[in-house]
């Protein structure tokens, strides 16, 4: 009997089972007078094939007659009373099977599906995932959450489970295009009369706070913007917060260009705002888009400043920018300088350590601490800072750290390493190569006594007024050299401007020591505080925001009536 067994399973396995070939071998044992459940069980299953639900409901019984605590033979049971339209029962045999073994994956999966199609979505999503803890890396499991999520409305967590299903099955094309409509979807239910916007942004820090920022803006105002962050790292296995924002979702321009194009390029969007122009997706988006949108470019600094360093400016890609948008006057200038006269709009991110909920405990260290330049770019010039604080007598006092945790390469690391060694500094400087979150850098920030700074472009603002905040003294360059020529540094003069209590790079290499340096008095650092939160607070970044896109929607109106 155990050969006929194993026959019969091999044709009920097939691609195309061969039912009617099974149905004579079982039928043969059981003239025989042979009794075994799985006699019954097989032919419950033939039948199922044969789409005879009754008839298979009956043997599945008569096998649970012999073999009483059989999950499976109740999974089988509840999926023809199921293909019988008999949901009820289908409930019943489906709870029965996972009564009886609580890691049978099919029947939280099979239960998942009978509360979805009775629209039941919050019991669909625990039975799937169950489903998930019990198969993480099963595509479909996800692919399945992601649909009840959709038809439930919550199109941003929909996609990231798509993107999640696309991930562990990158071929996964069904999963792929109902996650490509989900954009076209993404943010249509309302036309606001203050207009709808796209934000297009890499991942990075900033995309938090700007997510936090877009956020306040929909709630606030009678403007809509949606947030596409693109997935692929900036800072290594750092991923922002954007839960707290509905609109706002991920993409991956590799797979979901066309999606994020076609969005972009629906007639409900009035203008896209491009954040920093350092990709090439960025670069070929808005070439795409052309002349049929708004495009905005929100400038960074780099971005700006390096294709001007190398004499490569990208007159392409400005032929198509409508907008430009900085807090810094003097980037304006270089932009318009270089690229032409260009509407000119107010924007800046609003730093995650300086709105929300502060940390209040200092960390406590033995040692002050200077902290130098913000990123592991070269465009830092942190062996020209170092060169100037060993020439201090008291460097040794310090612990001087260099946070360097994105944009620094193999061979800029090792010039600093062989600088410091030649130096004799390897025991006073070190090296932050991991990501420090925004709050733990607040932290840190607050517990050192010193930031400085030698870019000879935009730098590192948020993390200037996080320092400023703090009451630290925070150094930088009053002039710096673009394309070959001095000019007075675009960062110095907006800080100046607004009275912030910054030092000159140029007076602290001429200073004896560190501790001359250092003016930290309550009063200045009060008077900071409010200036910051005037100037560069949420609200105030938010109104920024909201007041551009007014214009910019008006300018857009009048040019249609005109054409």
């Amino acid at each position: 009997m155990k050969a006929e067994l194993e026959k019969v399973r091999l044709l009920l396995d097939r691609a195309q089972p061969d039912a009617d070939e099974a149905i004579k071998v079982l039928s043969l044992l059981a003239e025989q007078g042979n009794e075994h459940w799985l006699i019954d069980h097989f032919l419950g299953i033939a039948h199922m094939v044969k789409a005879s639900y009754k008839k298979a409901v009956v043997y599945f019984e008569t096998s649970l007659t012999k073999h009483a605590e059989n999950p499976h033979a109740y999974l089988q049971i509840a999926k023809c009373f199921n293909a019988l339209s008999d949901f009820e029962q289908a409930e019943r045999y489906g709870k029965a099977a996972i009564q009886l073994d609580q890691h049978l994956l099919e029947a939280w999966m099979f239960m998942g599906e009978i509360y979805r199609g009775q629209s039941d979505s919050e019991k669909a999503i625990q039975c799937f995932t169950i489903a998930n803890k019990l198969a993480p890396k099963n595509h479909v499991i996800a692919y399945k959450l992601a649909g009840i999520y959709s038809e439930k409305g919550d199109l941003k967590k929909a996609m990231e489970l798509y993107d999640i299903a696309l991930h562990m099955q990158p071929n996964f094309e069904v999963a792929r295009a109902e996650k490509d409509k989900l954009y076209t979807s993404f943010g249509r239910k309302s036309k606001p009369r203050g207009g709808k916007y796209i934000h297009l942004c890499f991942n990075h820090l900033y995309a938090k706070s700007l997510s936090d920022m877009l956020a306040s803006v929909n709630e606030e105002y009678d403007q809509q913007h949606l947030l596409f962050v693109e997935s692929h790292w900036a800072i290594e296995e750092y991923k922002p917060d954007l839960s707290s924002n509905e609109h706002a979702a991920w993409f991956n321009h590799e797979y979901d260009f066309p999606a994020i194009i076609n969005r972009c390029l629906d007639s409900d969007v009035d203008a896209i705002f491009v954040h920093g122009l350092f990709f090439n997706w960025q670069k070929k988006l808005i070439k795409e888009i052309g002349s049929k949108k708004h495009i905005g470019w929100i400038i960074w600094g780099g971005d700006l400043y390096n294709p001007i360093k190398i004499k490569e400016p990208i007159v392409d890609i400005v032929e198509h920018i409508d907008s430009i948008h900085s807090l810094v006057e003097g980037d304006v200038e270089v932009f318009k300088k270089h690229y032409g006269d260009c509407p000119t709009f107010r924007f800046g991110y609003p730093y995650p350590g300086l709105y929300g909920d502060i940390p209040e405990t200092i960390e406590s260290n033995d040692r002050p601490r200077i902290i130098v330049g913000n990123s592991g770019d070269y465009s830092n010039n942190h062996i020209e800072i170092l060169e100037a604080l060993r020439t201090k007598k008291d460097v040794r006092n310090y612990d001087i750290l260099l946070p360097v945790s994105y944009n620094l390469i193999p061979e800029y690391e090792n010039a600093i390493l062989k600088w410091l060694n030649a130096a004799g500094m390897t025991d006073c400087v070190k090296l932050i190569k991991n990501f420090i979150e925004p709050d733990k850098y607040r932290v840190l920030v607050d517990s050192s006594d010193m930031l400085i700074t030698a870019h000879n472009r935009q730098q590192a603002i948020g993390n200037m007024l996080l320092s400023l905040y703090s009451g630290n003294a925070t150094v930088l360059k009053k002039k710096i050299t673009v394309g070959e020529k001095e000019q007075m540094n675009p960062t110095w003069k907006m800080l100046k401007k607004y009275g912030l209590d910054i030092s000159g790079f140029e007076e602290f290499k001429k200073a004896p020591s560190i501790r001359s340096f250092l003016r930290k008095s309550q009063p200045q650092k009060t008077r900071n505080q409010q200036i910051i939160i005037n100037e560069f607070g949420l609200e105030t970044r938010a109104k920024d925001l909201v007041t551009s896109c007014s214009t910019i929607r008006e300018r857009i109106t009048e040019h249609a009536l005109v054409n």
